[in-house]
């Protein structure tokens, strides 16, 4: 079923949509505004304007005045498009042209959520009806935008200690919205441009997995704001753990290059944070999860349903539910040799709640890192690129992509 129809039979008071644009009540093409009295399309607004001025008498109707007037054929019984003009509310008295009144834009906006929100719960069933599909599309969206395969990961590993190759952070950095880093940009101004150039291919990496998972983009674009402010850490810690080594201490970034752990400090919080996410890691790698199992288990995190502040909260928890579904049935399959796995693994939520409670405490607002990193602060070309690469990452946090 197209939105079109959709919007046709969810539509109130005769309003009726396709997507988020309002359409003619006499013919049904795309409203240009409100006129005479009704939301219409230019090419009704000017027929009822001509009708009327010209006061002009149609011939009647040869099929007992019950033509159906559309976009495609509005011009061929001109009797009866007058006729619907008329039962639509089109009027003389009406208001000619011009801007759409307040009350009626409030009536717009609460029948075009009705509308929007009855159309994703049927897309929603659609999809929950073919979990085969979901899992492969899923699995389809992780490997498509995870840019290193987990069977490189150790070949590039052993390439950058072969090398030498590591990535100068000051010790104090767990991650790039640190606050104390942040508090004097012109401190380590090279290590902080150095590190956020390996560390947004990352965040990007997850908005783009975001929107290539199956009931995502069919979301109120609010709770896709939410859901990725809520998880993007969280998710970058599971599509990520098989980065961090526990044995010799690194973490490697999607460019190849080694971060070196600082030796556990209590005193540091930023340091505490960075252990904690080396144990998580080392923990979660020890189950030994394959591909598809890690792919849909982030998508779980993703959608998860309690987060604070989600208007669709039933259809979030569907498709959250559906997903755990196919990742219990997916475990029990690869692993029947452990029938503890899937409540192991589902018990890391916890662990990653906790990690991105940690985090929050550890970043700053943007608004805050905006006044503090200014282009002023960065003197050479490069640095005032990174800048602006710094205001676009911070965009991508707010969501500020098409659908």
């Amino acid at each position: 079923m197209n939105t079109t129809t959709m919007g046709k039979e969810a539509s109130l008071d005769g309003l009726e949509f396709d997507g988020d644009t309002v359409l003619c009540r006499v013919c049904g093409d795309k409203a240009s505004g409100f006129h005479y009295g009704v939301h219409a399309c230019e090419g009704c607004k000017g027929f009822f304007r001509r009708s009327i001025q010209q006061k002009i008498q149609y011939r009647p109707c040869l099929k007992n005045q019950q033509c159906n007037i559309m976009r495609v054929n509005r011009n061929r019984c001109q009797y009866c498009r007058l006729k619907k003009c008329i039962a639509v509310g089109m009027s003389r008295d009406g208001v000619r042209f011009g801007r759409v009144p307040k009350k009626e834009e409030a009536r717009i906006i609460e029948q075009m959520h009705r509308v929007n929100c009855q159309t994703q719960v049927n897309q929603l069933h659609t999809l929950l009806q073919n979990p085969d599909d979901l899992i492969q599309a899923v699995i389809l969206a992780h490997r498509q935008t995870n840019t290193i395969p987990p069977q490189n990961v150790q070949t590039m590993r052993e390439a950058a200690l072969c090398n030498n190759d590591f990535l100068n952070v000051p010790a104090h950095m767990a991650c790039p919205l640190n606050a104390q880093l942040a508090r004097d940009p012109n401190d380590n101004s090279q290590d902080w441009e150095d590190f956020y150039d390996f560390y947004t291919p990352a965040i990007i990496s997850v908005v783009n997995f975001a929107k290539s998972v199956p009931g995502f983009c069919i979301l109120n674009q609010d709770d896709q704001v939410t859901l990725l402010k809520a998880a993007t850490f969280e998710v970058l810690l599971v599509r990520h753990a098989c980065l961090f080594d526990t044995d010799n201490g690194t973490m490697m970034f999607t460019c190849g290059k080694l971060f070196k752990r600082s030796p556990p400090d209590s005193t540091n919080s930023a340091g505490f944070l960075l252990d904690s996410m080396f144990d998580f890691a080392e923990r979660f790698n020890m189950l030994k999860l394959a591909e598809e199992e890690i792919a849909l288990f982030s998508a779980i995190v993703l959608l998860s349903s309690d987060r604070p502040g989600l208007r669709n909260v039933e259809q979030i928890e569907k498709l959250q539910n559906k997903l755990t579904e196919s990742l219990q049935t997916v475990i029990n399959t690869n692993h029947k040799e452990d029938t503890t796995l899937f409540a192991k693994l589902l018990m890391k939520t916890t662990d990653l709640r906790t990690l991105n409670t940690l985090h929050s405490e550890k970043s700053i607002g943007r608004s805050t890192i905006f006044n503090l990193c200014t282009p002023s602060t960065f003197s050479s070309k490069k640095s005032i690129c990174t800048y602006l690469h710094m205001k676009f990452f911070f965009m991508y946090l707010e969501i500020l992509y098409t659908p």
